[in-house]
């Protein structure tokens, strides 16, 4: 004799959810009835600067390599942050805060 039970249970998987409020990016939105939450933590434990002193913050540490004559090199591995990345210093280029680098090189790893 044989018995079958059915197991359902609701799993989701997420990779960096994100702080919220980017420009470009979507909202990280809240779920409900999940059973099993699986979530990639680079920066888990991590408190963030509020987005506008983070963006000063980047132009500010951009501003200062360039003056010195030094190279900017910013990995990045998505390509939602990627982005994000771009459209920030083109923000900031657009203001008058970060001067516009001789060069732009993006990679993707393969």
């Amino acid at each position: 004799m044989s018995t079958k039970t059915e197991r359902k249970f609701r799993y989701l998987f997420s990779g960096d959810v994100g702080r919220g409020g980017d420009d470009i990016l979507r909202d990280p939105v809240h779920v409900e009835n999940v059973d099993y939450l699986q979530i990639e933590s680079t920066y888990g434990a991590r408190v963030h600067e509020p987005k506008a002193d983070a963006n000063a913050i980047v132009g500010k540490l951009i501003r200062d390599t360039l003056d010195r004559k030094g190279k900017v090199i910013i990995p990045s591995f998505a390509v939602g942050r990627t982005q994000q990345v771009v459209y920030t210093l083109h923000q900031l280029t657009l203001a008058g805060q970060c001067r516009a680098c001789p060069s732009t090189w993006t990679a993707r790893s393969v």
